[in-house]
């Protein structure tokens, strides 16, 4: 990958702190994101893991906030954790949207896998797969 910034999009469960390993895999600049519409969201796992990374928490819709934060900082990659419960779920409207491929961290996956590359969101796959999904739609 170029070297250019990732946004790792964690929130209040211990899943961000997957995202987070899988984004600094990557070895290019990390930055963790949350954004939530409740300002009590404010006690983040992966925050308290890495307090030396670069963060920030913004108040709004999820996706919109994380995509708007991907543009505005030239995100050269999203990555985001999904649990595969909710419909339509974060990870499905980023990754239909995003202006950089989406890597796609599913509740049984190991983020230090090699990912396995999809034109599209696949929520079964998303489910059960032991590796991270990375989302690179084509045009």
């Amino acid at each position: 990958m170029e070297n250019g910034l990732v946004l790792c999009a964690v929130d209040r469960t211990e899943t961000g702190t997957k995202v987070l390993d899988a984004a600094k895999a990557t070895g290019a600049p990390v930055l963790m994101a949350h954004v939530a519409n409740s300002l009590l969201d404010s006690t983040i796992p992966a925050f308290v893991a890495d307090p030396e990374t670069e963060r920030v928490v913004a108040h709004g819709p999820t996706g919109p906030g994380l995509l708007e934060l991907a543009r505005k900082r030239k995100a050269s990659l999203i990555v985001l954790g999904t649990r595969g419960k909710r419909w339509p779920s974060v990870a499905r409207y980023v990754t239909k949207r995003a202006p950089c491929p989406v890597l796609v961290i599913g509740p049984a996956a190991d983020p230090e896998a090699e990912p396995v590359t999809r034109s599209s969101f696949d929520r079964g796959l998303l489910r059960r797969a032991a590796q991270p999904v990375l989302i690179a739609p084509s045009g």
